[in-house]
């Protein structure tokens, strides 16, 4: 456990070994709380103010232990799907300047970084969001990139442009391997632009996706 300074009492049987904040570089506990497992199941059930409320306090508990960007990221998708989305960028804003000592927090810093941008986007705040993507499309994960392409594809569809955004929806449609998570999305984007532009070329895109991905939610 951690208390609101950061210093952690670990508990073995009969001992306890207390670690003051400015004796340890990070912390993680060996397994995710139950109490955040709990919180993320209401969140799946779609009890979106319940959950919030729960991480917002977890948070708190487990934020020096490995779990506070995790929280905060489902804190701000819990108001994003409450259609509060100007609080959940205010939340995200906290993690804007974030160091990350502990690399297993990255792929929840990831995750909350493409929720930033995707709020941007929908907000029409453009400008921001392309200063998310590009820290996103420097990245390694090949899949953090491709969805980087999609989401500046989804800005120019958004200014009317979409023989641009087709450019970029392609790149993620034809550069990035087969298994990249984003790559059934940019396929389906490339497919229903193109139909819309009265480009015949459409057809080749969707028989792509039909073959690589036969049960993609983008065939539905």
């Amino acid at each position: 456990s951690s208390d609101a300074n950061g210093d952690i009492a670990l508990k073995q049987e009969k001992f306890t070994v207390k670690i003051k904040a400015s004796d340890y570089k990070y912390a993680r506990l060996a397994k995710m709380p139950d109490e955040i497992t709990a919180a993320d199941k209401k969140f799946d059930d779609q009890k979106y103010a319940d959950a919030m409320a729960d991480y917002k306090k977890l948070y708190t508990l487990y934020r020096y232990v490995g779990f506070d960007v995790y929280c905060i990221y489902k804190e701000a998708a819990c108001l994003e799907k409450l259609g509060k989305k100007d609080d959940a960028l205010a939340r995200l804003k906290t993690l804007d300047t974030y160091q990350c000592a502990d690399p297993k927090k990255l792929p929840d810093l990831f995750d909350a970084k493409k929720l930033q941008a995707t709020i941007m986007i929908d907000l029409n705040k453009f400008d921001e969001a392309l200063k998310v993507l590009a820290d996103l499309g420097n990245s390694e994960d090949e899949n953090l990139s491709a969805f980087s392409f999609n989401a500046r594809g989804d800005i120019l569809v958004k200014q009317g442009k979409k023989k641009d955004a087709v450019l970029k929806y392609m790149m993620s449609a034809l550069v990035f391997a087969q298994q990249n998570k984003e790559r059934p999305r940019a396929l389906s984007q490339v497919a229903k632009l193109l139909k819309e532009l009265n480009d015949n070329r459409y057809s080749k895109f969707y028989d792509i996706l039909k073959k690589d991905y036969p049960d993609s939610q983008y065939l539905k």
